[in-house]
């Protein structure tokens, strides 16, 4: 079972931990910019936390933005199950708050390839994929 657990200042160095070795992430943002926006939370299974999340309004859209752990701290398939988990969760309450849809940016085949193939994003342009509810 995977839960929402909101994202506080004691997962700072955790995350912190995660950003450093991230190519894409580690020069973008300080890690408490995880801790802001119109939802910031992390997912957890039985063992811990699989990965953080925080979305951020765009009209009737929300940009999602993950930070996944190395592969050898997190499996990736324990990532893939929280996230196939996650998103249909997620878009039942999204839904209530007027939310159409997710849009997230990936230069990543293979993320690109398990968002489009196996929980329904579309190409939307340029490096944006977009799921509509």
């Amino acid at each position: 079972m995977i839960n929402f657990v909101a994202t506080t200042q004691e997962d700072l160095p955790l995350l912190k931990s995660w950003v450093d070795e991230d190519s894409w992430h580690h020069s973008k943002e300080e890690t408490d910019w995880w801790l802001r926006g119109y939802l910031s939370f992390k997912l957890t299974d039985e063992r811990g936390v699989t990965v953080f999340v925080r979305f951020d309004r765009e009209g009737d859209l929300v940009r999602l933005h993950s930070q996944f752990a190395t592969p050898s701290e997190v499996s990736e398939a324990r990532v893939a199950l929280s996230i196939s988990e996650a998103i249909p969760r997620f878009s039942v309450c999204a839904r209530v708050d007027g939310v159409k849809g997710i849009i997230t940016e990936s230069i990543s085949p293979k993320l690109i390839a398990f968002l489009t193939t196996r929980l329904g994003f579309v190409h939307s342009k340029g490096n944006d994929y977009v799921l509509m509810f």
